[in-house]
Parts: C-alpha cells; sequence; structure tokens
C-alpha cells in the first residue's frame, strides 16, 4: 500500500467515526430526551412522611424573592422569611402570642398598596397610622367614637350607593350576613337572614332616591311601617324616567313580598331587622352614619389605610357595620380588576383582619379567602383557634376556610384540643427506625429494624411551641419552624412607626 493510500484510509476511517459518534450521540441525546418528558408527565409519589424544613431549606417562600409584595412571617437565623403575597394567610393563635406585634404591626407597615386592618386595640393606629399616612390617606372608622380623642371617626351610611337597587341588595346582603354569623349557623336563621334582605334593600333604596338618612329607615322599621316607604318607591316608579322606575318597582315588589306575609312571620322578619340596626339606637353610631362622603375606588387608587376600630365591650354588636364597609371597598376593588389586562388590582388591596370571626364575620369569607388573591385583594386572617370560625360559620364552612388559606402559621398556647389535634394532622407524619436489640441464650445477639410512624408535631407540642416562635405550614411544602419578630425589637421598624398621625380624617369628595 503506498503511502497516499495509506492517508486515504486512515481519512475515511476517520470521518466514519466521526459520524458514527454523532449519530451515537443524537441517539443517546434522544433517548435521554424522551426519557426525562415521559418523567414529567409521570407524577412523582407523595412522601410516606415529612420533616421540619431544614436549616439550608429556602427561606423565601413560593417565590416572595421575586415579588414587590409579600408577608413577612418571621426569621430564620438573621434572614427573614417571606411569603409572595399570592394567596390568604391563616394565623393562629390565643391572645399575647404575638399576632399584632410580630405579624400586624410589620406587615401593615411595609404594605405598599391600600390596606384595610381591624383594631382591636388603639396600639394598632398609634404605631401604624402616621407612616401608613405618609403613603396615602388614613381613614379610621370608629362609629362608636371611643377613640374620638386620639383621631376623628371616618361617616359611612350603609345607604351610599343605594340609588342602584342591585347595589343595595347587595348592602342588605353583607349585613344580614353578618347578622346571620351571630347566631345559629342552621337553615332556619339562613331562612331570616335572607328574609331581611328583602326588607332591609328596599328601605335602602328608597331612602338613597329621596334624601333619607339612616334616622328615618330606622324610624320605618321601629314603627313596623312600610306604607311610607312605599309610598315614595310608588311615586318613583310612575316617573318618566325609565331605568329608576324600573329599580323602584323591583324593590316595591320586595316590600310587597315582606307586607302579604301571615302577621307572625312578618313580624318575625321585622324583629330580626330591628336586631340588624340595634346599633343605630346609640348616639354615636347613628351619628356616625348620618352622612358619607367616602369613595372606595378613590381609597384604592390612592393606596389608602382604613382602620376599623372595634369597641371594648361587646364588638358584635357592630360587625354588620364593618363588613358592609369593607366588602363595599372589595366590590371596588374587584371592579378595578376586571378592568385591567391581568385582571388583578395594582397594587394589590391588604386585608388585616385580627379578631376575624367576632369582629368582621364576612359571610362571603371562603371565596374570598380563595379567590381573593388572584384578583388583587390578598387576606391576612387572625383567629384566636378553629372554634371561632366553627361557631360563626358551621363546621363545613371552617373546614372550607381553613383549606382555601394555603399558608397557616401557628402561634404558640393554643388550648383548644380540636384545634391543636388538625393542625398536628396538618403537619403530618415522621418515620424513624427503632433498632431491637436480642440476647440468645448462647449469648448471640440479634437486632431487629422497625419503621415506625409519629406525629411530627403532638398537640402537646404545638401547645408548648417556645414563646417567639411560630409554625408555618405553606401549601405543600415542608413545615417550617420560624422565629417572630416583634416590631419595637426592630431599629427600622421604630424608625417607622415615629411618624407622627395628624389628627384628622380626610374627606375624599364622593364620585
Amino acid at each position: 500500500m503506498s503511502y497516499e493510500t495509506g492517508w486515504l484510509v486512515f481519512a475515511l476511517l476517520a470521518a466514519a467515526f466521526v459520524i458514527a459518534r454523532r449519530q451515537l450521540s443524537d441517539a443517546v441525546t434522544g433517548w435521554l430526551t424522551r426519557l426525562l418528558r415521559h418523567a414529567a408527565r409521570v407524577p412523582h409519589p407523595p412522601p410516606r412522611a415529612t420533616h421540619w424544613a431544614r436549616a439550608g431549606a429556602p427561606l423565601a417562600l413560593r417565590g416572595a424573592r421575586r415579588s414587590r409584595h409579600t408577608f413577612t412571617l418571621g426569621s430564620r437565623g438573621r434572614t427573614r422569611v417571606r411569603l409572595r403575597a399570592e394567596s390568604s394567610v391563616l394565623v393562629i393563635g390565643p391572645t399575647r402570642s404575638g399576632k399584632t406585634s410580630a405579624l400586624v404591626v410589620p406587615n401593615l407597615l411595609t404594605w405598599r398598596g391600600p390596606a384595610i386592618a381591624t383594631s382591636t386595640k388603639a396600639e394598632l393606629v398609634d404605631v401604624t397610622a402616621g407612616y401608613r399616612q405618609t403613603r396615602g390617606p388614613v381613614y379610621v372608622y370608629d362609629p362608636t367614637a371611643e377613640m374620638s380623642a386620639r383621631c376623628e371617626s371616618l361617616r359611612w351610611s350603609p345607604i351610599a350607593g343605594c340609588e342602584s337597587v342591585d347595589h343595595a341588595w347587595r348592602v342588605a346582603a353583607w349585613l344580614s350576613g353578618a347578622l346571620q354569623q351571630q347566631g345559629r349557623a342552621d337553615n332556619d336563621w339562613a331562612h331570616w337572614a335572607e328574609s331581611a334582605k328583602l326588607l332591609v334593600a328596599p328601605l335602602f333604596h328608597a331612602a338613597a332616591l329621596t334624601g333619607r338618612s339612616i334616622n328615618d329607615v330606622c324610624a320605618w322599621i321601629h314603627a313596623f311601617d312600610l306604607g311610607a316607604a312605599a309610598s315614595l318607591l310608588e311615586d318613583i316608579a310612575e316617573g318618566d324616567d325609565p331605568a329608576r322606575a324600573q329599580d323602584a318597582a323591583r324593590a316595591l315588589s320586595m316590600l310587597t313580598a315582606v307586607d302579604q306575609r301571615p302577621e307572625k312571620e312578618r313580624g318575625t322578619v321585622f324583629s330580626t331587622v330591628m336586631r340588624l340596626f340595634s346599633a343605630f339606637n346609640e348616639r354615636a353610631v347613628a351619628e356616625s352614619a348620618s352622612w358619607s362622603r367616602f369613595n372606595a375606588q378613590d381609597f384604592l387608587r390612592r393606596s389608602g389605610t382604613l382602620y376599623l376600630c372595634t369597641p371594648r365591650q361587646s364588638p358584635e354588636r357592630i360587625a354588620a357595620l364593618f363588613a358592609g364597609l369593607l366588602m363595599t371597598v372589595v366590590t371596588a376593588a374587584y371592579a378595578m380588576a376586571d378592568a385591567t389586562r391581568a385582571g388583578a388590582l395594582e397594587p394589590p388591596l391588604g386585608l388585616f383582619l385580627d379578631e376575624l370571626a367576632n369582629v368582621v364575620p364576612v359571610e362571603d369569607l371562603p371565596s374570598l379567602a380563595s379567590q381573593g388573591a388572584g384578583r388583587g385583594v390578598v387576606l391576612m386572617s387572625i383567629v384566636q383557634d378553629l372554634s371561632q370560625l366553627r361557631s360563626r360559620y358551621g363546621n363545613e364552612r371552617a373546614n372550607s376556610i381553613l383549606n382555601n388559606h394555603v399558608c397557616k402559621v401557628v402561634l404558640p398556647g393554643i388550648t383548644d384540643p380540636d384545634t391543636a389535634d388538625v393542625l398536628s394532622r396538618l403537619l403530618g407524619h415522621r418515620e424513624h427506625t427503632e433498632v431491637q436489640v436480642t440476647r440468645g441464650g448462647d449469648g448471640r445477639t440479634t437486632h431487629s429494624y422497625v419503621r415506625r410512624r409519629e406525629p411530627l408535631a403532638t398537640a402537646d407540642a404545638l401547645r408548648q411551641l417556645a414563646p417567639g416562635s411560630a409554625a408555618v405550614l405553606d401549601g405543600g411544602a415542608p413545615p417550617m419552624l420560624v422565629h417572630l419578630g416583634p416590631w419595637f425589637r426592630s431599629a427600622a421598624m421604630r424608625e417607622l412607626a415615629a411618624a407622627p398621625y395628624l389628627r384628622y380624617a380626610e374627606e375624599v369628595p364622593a364620585a
């Protein structure tokens, strides 16, 4: 073989080797690609056991580092644990467990959008209102005037906006729904709450169309008199404005449906509504609802803050008013969200609702918790234990509320057995191996291994969580133990809290 022929053979062999190697590589690559695609389609089996999040686990839950809107839930070491505000948070903890100082105050101070907070203590307004006022207008709704020495109360009337019979029906539903939660969560009470809407909605509509006040509505109810409101609606129904006439006719049919009921049933409907309106027998409450200039859409656009201040005694007597005002803002937020391309309010509305079940028992809480965040209404619900939810909403709806809050924060000191048991089950179980050593008569030893399952945290362990700590359950992630940081232990928070609050209730021109 000549020299030239040898080089030619070598070149051909080298080329064949390169081609074969490339084809083999392509085949292997294709096989691996198909394998990975198949693995992605096959769901992973659920874990047989769970565990506490390890020290090296990511401390920013569900993409919080990439979001401007987060909840701070505590810290691990020197790193803060933050949750992206894309779902609702349920905080469960007894009195003096750090709910306000470690969760509500820090998150309200750093919230970038409009906010509503229930205030069971004057501390929340004193600490946060000054800094919140630098972001937008601040309103304090204090219908019983217990905080009149600190701030001027916002005036709001449930009649506002009821020129539309549809809005009047919604307001009646919000008020009667909150009243329903103060009683039994059974079908009998639901019937009377539904009947109350038939009476309240047309009265609100008649008052709004004719410039009457809440005092006039109360007078009609106390006198068991539907004639005055019916006469007003009849005049409007016979007017020249077709839209107003149609709404008035609908309202008149509601009044007629109540008025034509048997005397005993009619009396029960009036008694139910009188209970709903009993708060207006107090002079301060009636005065706070004598007129209204609160514009919910302007409040949202300007990133305002609304404090719902509860009275020290019998806060449930004005719970319906709180629910009505809260849902007025939430409904406006939904309307603004629907007008956007993304379908969500930006920046989102934050609801920080301490003592939710007693102070602002929104009837549609399960839906608000599950769907609100997707439309830019983010909820931090705070209760002492699950028995409060069951008492207000019944077992089935209470379970829905628990499930619809994707993130749960459990604070120390829970003494309700059912609550502790449910949370223990939610945390899951862990597996460990026990080694049993047996020594025989001949001196030989045998080892056997037994797998055991036990709760990750028993009910007693949850009750005995260290003061200043919390257990965080976020969706399907491993539970995490965090350290709570009260606002007054942070120099940055103390600086924000030191901002002076200008004592006034800014009045926003009505739309």
